[in-house]
């Protein structure tokens, strides 16, 4: 009876770990009255995403202001230079004109730094003049 226990306890454990293309997920909100900073430690070598929720019908994507800090201890695995990363649908939404999902930033952890790599998003419309260089979330991730 207690290794069922203990079987059921462990799957239950293992279904509400969110991973994206086999790797663990972390899910930043969005900061609407201040700054969101969010620290993640992770170890080196490790694989990792960075879940955003959004919906792009709306004209608005995350962006990743300063893709220039990702070339130290951690590499960017699915974005180039414009910041801009993969975006899923919801399950549910899939067939729903408008319907909302999810912004996928891949990384690995390529080295320990001393300092941890702090990377900033911005919410928006990329193609507005006066698109938002003020971040909406800063993840600080430390890689020891």
């Amino acid at each position: 009876m207690s290794k069922l226990f203990l079987c059921l306890i462990l799957l239950l454990g293992l279904y509400n770990c969110e991973t994206y293309e086999g790797v663990k997920v972390y899910e930043i909100q969005r900061n609407v009255n201040g700054q969101n900073e969010v620290d993640i430690s992770v170890s080196e070598g490790d694989e990792f995403a960075l879940k955003f929720r959004g919906n792009p019908t709306t004209g608005y994507t995350w962006v990743l202001l300063n893709t220039d800090e990702v070339d130290g201890a951690l590499k960017g695995t699915n974005f180039e230079s414009d910041g801009i990363a993969d975006y899923v649908a919801d399950s549910k939404d899939k067939l729903l004109i408008g319907g909302a999902g999810s912004f996928y930033y891949k990384f690995k952890a390529v080295k320990v730094a001393k300092e941890a790599t702090v990377l900033k998003f911005s919410y928006q419309r990329t193609w507005e003049q006066n698109a938002n260089d003020l971040p909406d979330a800063i993840v600080k991730i430390t890689v020891s």
